[in-house]
């Protein structure tokens, strides 16, 4: 296995208003290759882990991923949101 490099992260706000309640949980999508069928789904729970691999659930979280981030703050408003929100709390 080759690795190509730090991964990709970003962060972005979400305001309020907008929630989905399927997303009140943390999943992580896993790439191995550019084939989708051998990408992994990772969930963890207060007690457990999964791993769906089967094509249709990668998929389904895929499209949540998609809609998260076409919800998201753009990097200068999720900032903003960010300090604005640190501050409230100091």
């Amino acid at each position: 296995m080759t690795v190509r490099g730090p991964p990709a992260r970003s962060v972005a706000g979400h305001p309020h208003a907008q929630t989905y309640e399927t997303a009140s949980f943390g999943f992580t999508i896993l790439r191995f290759g550019e084939e989708v069928a051998a990408d992994v789904v990772y969930l963890e729970t207060f007690t457990d882990a999964d791993h769906p691999d089967r094509p249709g659930a990668v998929r389904a979280y895929t499209r949540l991923w998609d809609r998260l981030t076409a919800a998201a703050l753009g990097p200068v408003e999720s900032r903003k949101l960010m300090r604005s929100l640190a501050n409230q709390i100091k």
